[in-house]
This record gives structure tokens, sequence and C-alpha cells, in this order.
């Protein structure tokens, strides 16, 4: 039980010290952002799967956290597409 517990704490701390919105690499790896609006489920974000162990508040908020780091990633992307041809 210790040794899970001390693992989320190395896993807060990892979360602080990412940036909030994605770097330069993740918006374009298209291993982690889709290319394209009609990738369908070949284009789906990749997430961590879910053991059938119980989320606790922590796995929760983290996944939302790379849900949206990813989401942001893929929005950015996607007028950086628009506005550069057009400059």
């Amino acid at each position: 039980l210790i040794d899970r517990l001390i693992r989320r704490d190395y896993q807060l701390e990892e979360v602080q010290k990412m940036p909030l919105y994605p770097t330069e690499e993740v918006l374009w790896d298209p291993n982690l952002v889709p290319e394209g609006e009609g990738a369908g489920i070949e284009g789906a974000l990749a997430l961590p799967k879910l053991n059938l162990q119980f989320l606790t508040v922590l796995d929760y908020l983290l996944r939302n956290f790379t849900l949206y780091r990813l989401e942001s990633a893929y929005e950015i992307r996607q007028d950086l597409e628009d506005v550069i041809p057009r400059m």
C-alpha cells in the first residue's frame, strides 16, 4: 500500500513539471495527435487503458489532464495548419 501511494506522489510531481499547453514536439507528433479531421477510429487520441482496478480521484484527474493536453494540441495544430499557408 505504501509503495502505491509513493508512486502516486511521483506521478503528481511529474504532472506539476509538465507544461500546461503542448510543446512543439507534441504538436507535430502524428502518434500523439492524429492528422486531419476525418481520421475516425484510427485517429483516436491515445489515452492509457483502464485496468480493472478502482479509480481514485487522482487517476480521474490525471486522465482528464492528459485528455485536455491532447485535445488542446489537436486544436492548436489545426489552427496552425490553417494559418501558416496564409502567411
